[in-house]
């Protein structure tokens, strides 16, 4: 007897009434998938604007030709643009870049949204990761997949053939409906015994079911590696992370200053971060706003974490960043204070009104707050964690006793 069908199950519903706003802007306008998902995700979250106004900022131009060219079967053309796009000098140069895209939702929202870029190598098994974590994290996040048509299945495969699919059994696979570079979202993940599909939200109501269709992880991982000289990937585009990285600060410090002389460097008026809190062209919080320049000041916002160093493993570090990001905004945690004085000028009852705590000062004291932090130790398996703490023990316990100088020079020779 067969057990359950569905082993894994992942929803990403987007902001609010952003199911909804997809179909009523249905279909794109031609050659501007890029914009039309970058304007859903700006309207959703409350800024809104026309696929015509982030293709201008995006950079987008267009090419000459017979639309044909570019429509899957059964769409017709849509050229009610708004403004003048401009055209590109040639086919190869035409369209949206994924930065393009990724910039447009940043400026446009003033700095409110911020997009991650995902990038492969991609498999079946990181395509499920991806849905999984932004699932759990991040239900109000988007996902934009910059792919390939021709290497997906086609759109309306019969049932019994999902079903065979996710049980296991020998299928054939439909051919695609086109082939394409093309922009879609990701909107959740089922899995049975024999692997999993993938829910895909599209640009065209002729695809799939009203703009939805089902493929597997396999295809979807195959259409982000596009194989034709492009690369593909997905932006993660959401509000803003500060007050998530805040609210596990201690323990994300594990990972980004995991070394034992991080924490000569961390600490007030080293000018690095001794306290979490955000600060305005202040070098000493951990979340900066750097100085903003003359003209519009949406392109140039950024939010810098100072509390790392090289001793960091960018992966870890980032991941680590980007999961506490994505839980504040799915928890919807409090936008943090702007810190516009020392922190270390005020008492300690003041600081804890207001949210401001210190960083950890040593090595062993940001392993314990990893130990103590429930959210962040359930990012890993045990057998990871365990074994991170047992190598930074070590390494603690290799220095214990030596003096500084001493320990950055033995850093160095290793480093």
């Amino acid at each position: 007897m067969i057990g359950p069908l569905a082993e894994t199950v992942g929803i990403i519903p987007g902001p609010p009434d952003f199911a909804l706003l997809h179909e009523r802007a249905m279909p794109q306008k031609d050659q501007l998938c890029g914009a039309f998902w970058g304007a859903l995700t700006l309207s959703a979250a409350g800024h809104a604007t026309s696929q015509e106004n982030v293709a201008l900022e995006a950079g987008t131009t267009l090419a000459e030709g017979d639309p044909a060219h570019w429509l899957p079967p059964g769409a017709s053309p849509r050229t009610d643009y708004e403004a003048t796009i401009p055209g590109a000098p040639d086919e190869a140069s035409a369209g949206t870049s994924a930065t393009g895209v990724a910039r447009s939702i940043e400026e446009l929202s003033g700095g409110a949204l911020a997009v991650v870029p995902v990038a492969g190598p991609w498999s079946a098994g990181t395509v499920v990761s991806l849905v999984e974590i932004a699932a759990r994290a991040s239900p109000e996040c988007v996902l934009i997949a910059n792919l390939r048509t021709g290497r997906l299945w086609g759109s309306r495969p019969p049932a019994r053939l999902l079903l065979d699919y996710l049980l296991g059994r020998p299928v054939e696979a439909p051919p695609p409906d086109w082939d394409c570079g093309h922009f879609l979202t990701i909107a959740a993940c089922v899995g049975g015994p024999g692997g999993t599909l993938i829910l895909l939200r599209d640009t065209y109501p002729q695809l799939g079911r009203d703009g939805y269709h089902l493929q597997p992880a396999a295809a979807v991982a195959a259409a982000l590696e596009r194989g034709d000289g492009n690369e593909g990937g997905v932006l993660c585009a959401c509000e803003a992370p500060a007050a998530g990285i805040l609210e596990h600060l201690p323990a994300l410090c594990a990972f980004t200053a995991p070394s034992v002389i991080s924490y000569l460097r961390l600490g007030p008026h080293r000018w690095s971060a001794g306290f979490g809190y955000v600060g305005e062209r202040d070098r000493e919080a951990t979340i900066r706003i750097p100085p903003i320049a003359k003209g519009d000041p949406a392109g140039q916002f950024n939010l810098e974490f100072r509390a790392a160093d090289a001793a960091a493993c960018p992966h870890l570090a980032l991941a680590v960043l980007v999961l506490a990001g994505l839980r504040g905004i799915a928890e919807d945690l409090p936008e943090p204070h702007l810190m516009e004085q020392d922190p270390s000028q005020l008492d300690e009852e003041e600081r804890i009104r207001r949210g401001v705590l210190p960083l950890p000062d040593s090595l062993e004291a940001a392993l314990d707050a990893l130990e103590s932090d429930a959210v962040v130790r359930s990012w890993f398996s045990k057998d990871l964690l365990d074994c991170y703490l047992s190598v930074k023990r070590t390494e603690i316990s290799l220095l214990e006793g030596v003096e500084p100088q001493e320990a950055c020079e033995r850093y160095f020779r290793v480093y």
